[in-house]
Formats: C-alpha cells, structure tokens, sequence
C-alpha cells in the first residue's frame, strides 16, 4: 500500500536535509513557539484522518475485505497511537495537549500506512503504539539534544514514523488478512513473497527497501537544496559541511539505531509469540513448505471417508 519508502520516508529525510542547511529559526530555543491555533489544528488533524480512509482503503481499488481491513488497521493504530502520546505527555509532563493528541494521531496514520492492507488487528494495535512511542522520543527529547529545528516534527513524525512503518510492515504481514501474500497467488509463489511472508523474513526485504529510500531522499535533497542556494544567493562549502552534514550524520546514525532497535524488539517478541502459539498443524506444514495434499472435500489424501458415506454404520449409532 502506498506510503512508507514512497511518500513519508522520502519527504521526512528530505526534509531534514532542509532544516539543517538553512538552520534554526531566530529565538529557537529560548522563545515558546506554540502553534498559532490549537482548534485550527485539532480541526485539520480530524479532516486530516477521514480523509486518510480514501488513502487507505482506497488503495485496495475495491470494496473489498482487503479495504474493510485497511479501514479498520488505519482506526486502530491512529486511536491508539493518539492515546499513547497524549499519555506520555502526561507521564513526562503531568499534563497532556491538544498538540500531543493531533501529533500522536497522525504519527499512526503514518506508520500504518504501508502495512494497512496486510496486518490484522493485533498488528494495528502494535504498530499504534511503536506510532505513539518512537516518534514522540525523536519529537520530544532527540530534537532538544540535537538541537535541529524541525518546526513541523515532519522529520520526527514522517521520516522516522515512515521508518517504521516500511520494517513493521515485514514483521506484520501475514497472509491471512490478504490472499496476495499466500502461495495461491502464482505472482507471489513465483517471486518468493509468498514463502518469505510465510516464514516471517520479508522485514529484511524491507530493510534494503528502506536504505535504498534513504540514500536517494538524502543524495537527492541535498543536491536539489543545495544547487537552488548556490544559484540564488550563494553558499560557503566550508559552513555547508559543518553545519549541514555533521549534525545530519549524527541524526542519521541515531535514527536507523534506534528505530531498528526498538522496532527488531517488538519483531522478536512478536515472533516467539507467533511460534509459542502456533499449534495448528496444518499452519505449521505451511510453514515448513510440507502442507499435506487435501482431496475436494478437504480432507487428507489418502484418509478414509467418514463411516457412513461408505456406507458403514456408526457402531455407536442406534440400528436403523
């Protein structure tokens, strides 16, 4: 599904690059730079998430179960990414904002894009609170000590929340929510999707994905940035250096540590989770690429037919 890599990977890291370049803003740092409107931004927040559904569900191009499940993820992790901020807030604060709950909303519209369309509710629900924790980290206490002045948190919530959301979406994929991603689709067992969905690797896919996206907003945004101050007004190499790549090294280095951190932990936790759980053994031959051949009736090739349909009475059963 769109989003992730493409849309808010892209955009954040960019955007980064812009900020450090042109520098912070005159009083960042000892003046309150509140937003001009609070109800402007709850109202935005609320438009911003309904129209998100059309993003969302509208990517599975049909009323389908796959839309109604992409409607659904895209609820959860928003609500529940809303709450987690608001609560931290008032964990580290003693109070939470209007400002917190419109932030932690869209950081979970953010990070559920990509994988709205292939996790279940429980995967939603963690993804929500990786959307309320991470980018509230990054926000809150990262941009203070590395003192960049991202005035719209979009590096915190987009580059980072996008992050997140490329990696949880190979975590949290599964073929139960979406028959694309099973070996019935010819595509998907042909190219390997569908076994590395199937044994739970296709977060490593996502991870060349992800550096992939990394080196080209980075390369590209400079190069773009760069060439329009040098044509415009000019710009020192020596200050650009200094003051640009250096602080962008340190944040980039912190990012991708953190976020594969924290986001390999939950993956971890949640595949010893999936493994403990998974008694059936059916789902378990699948795994192993063994799954037993069934006849048209369900059944295991080779098995018998039930008592009756040979015509043999249930010993059990009253004579006729």
């Amino acid at each position: 599904f769109a989003g992730g890599t493409v849309v808010h990977m892209s955009s954040g890291w960019s955007a980064l690059v812009l900020c450090l370049i042109l520098g912070p803003r005159i009083g960042f740092g000892r003046e309150m730079m509140q937003p001009h409107s609070t109800v402007l931004c709850m109202v935005g927040t609320g438009m911003l998430w309904v129209g998100w559904y059309g993003f969302n569900a509208g990517s599975a191009l049909g009323a389908d179960s796959i839309a109604a499940n992409a409607f659904m993820t895209t609820t959860l992790a928003t609500a529940v990414g809303s709450f987690t901020w608001g609560a931290l807030e008032y964990i580290t604060k003693k109070q939470a904002s209007v400002l917190g709950f419109c932030s932690g909303a869209v950081a979970g519209l953010v990070v559920i894009t990509p994988a709205t369309g292939f996790v279940n509710a429980t995967g939603a629900v963690i993804i929500g609170l990786c959307a309320g924790v991470i980018p509230f980290i990054f926000c809150v206490k990262l941009k203070k000590v590395f003192g960049y002045d991202d005035a719209l948190d979009t590096f915190g919530v987009h580059a980072v929340g996008g992050t997140i959301g490329a990696l949880l979406t190979g975590i949290f994929a599964t073929a139960s929510v979406n028959p694309n991603l099973a070996s019935g689709n010819p595509a998907a067992r042909a190219n390997g999707l569908a076994d590395m969905v199937a044994r739970g690797a296709q977060w490593r896919e996502q991870l060349i994905a992800i550096g992939l996206t990394l080196v080209l907003a980075l390369v590209v945004a400079a190069a773009i940035v760069v060439g329009v101050i040098q044509n415009s007004h000019g710009v020192r190499l020596d200050y650009l250096v200094w003051h640009g790549s250096v602080p962008l090294i340190a944040v980039l280095l912190a990012t991708v540590v953190l976020t594969v951190a924290l986001t390999s932990l939950v993956g971890v936790i949640w595949r010893g989770r999936r493994r403990h759980h998974l008694t059936d053994s059916a789902e378990l031959d699948e795994l192993r690429g063994q799954a037993k051949p069934q006849d048209a009736a369900g059944r295991p090739a080779g098995a018998p037919a039930h008592p009756e349909v040979m015509g043999i009475q249930n010993p059990g059963a009253p004579s006729r």
